[in-house]
């Protein structure tokens, strides 16, 4: 029996590009689960003398009061690769300098070394050129190879051995990485 193509037994995956600019349309659970090893990190590191729960909690909290405050900026935007409605990564963008600069990447550790960092650049990139030409800008952690490896294919350039940080903070163990769009 002969099957036409748009009655495939092969389920197709829908992997999508969604840029939030309000806290209120990102699905913060999943947000979470994206970033549940740094809020694991970031929970014992700030409220280690409560049980692992609320260490989370608190970092979570600590996330979401970030995001309230990050999302008050004009061009603040949120990055995130999905597949099948499930979050796999994620970044802020803000403006920076003559540009715009993106941080908190991260994929959710499930969906790691399949490329979803690559894809949510690139797609990013893609999406900031339909607003116009600009510069973007990252900072990367001298010691985080991955992350610096996936910014080069991406087509990122280290300009600085340092990198100066919003509130002005200059740290000397991280690179300063750019990208005209």
């Amino acid at each position: 029996m002969h099957m036409p193509p748009s009655q495939s037994l092969v389920k197709q995956s829908k992997t999508m590009l969604k840029i939030f600019n309000n806290l209120h349309d990102i699905d913060f659970r999943q947000l979470m689960d994206v970033y549940a090893e740094t809020n694991i990190m970031n929970g014992t590191e700030r409220y280690g003398r409560y049980s692992e729960n609320l260490r989370i909690l608190y970092a979570e909290q600590d996330f979401y009061n970030y995001l309230c405050l990050f999302f008050k900026e004009n061009s603040a935007r949120y990055a995130v690769w999905e597949r099948d409605g499930v979050y796999m990564a994620a970044l802020r963008i803000e403006h920076y300098a003559d540009g715009l600069i993106m941080s908190a990447l991260e994929t959710a550790p499930e969906h790691r070394c399949k490329g979803c960092a690559s894809l949510l650049i690139k797609s990013t990139i893609r999406y900031l050129k339909t607003l116009g030409k600009g510069m973007l800008y990252s900072h990367i952690n001298k010691s985080n190879y991955a992350s610096l490896l996936v910014h080069k294919r991406c087509g990122f350039r280290v300009i600085s051995e340092e990198a100066e940080y919003l509130d002005g903070t200059i740290v000397r163990d991280a690179y300063t990485l750019s990208l005209e769009y």
